[in-house]
């Protein structure tokens, strides 16, 4: 199974549920999706891969 994620250009990213919470961030997000078993640490791994600082 897989879950979606929310990231944003700047590295941050949350899951479904925190969503409402980053609503301070900019509409400029892009989503991904991860397997259920991925790690925090392997999801801000792969979010780093995919902005540009």
């Amino acid at each position: 199974m897989k879950e979606r994620i929310f990231y944003w250009p700047d590295g941050c990213w949350c899951r479904p549920g925190e969503f409402e919470q980053m609503q301070h961030k900019s509409d400029d997000f892009g989503l991904i999706e991860v397997s259920l078993t991925a790690t925090d640490e392997e999801i801000d791994r792969l979010v780093d891969s995919l902005v540009t600082f």
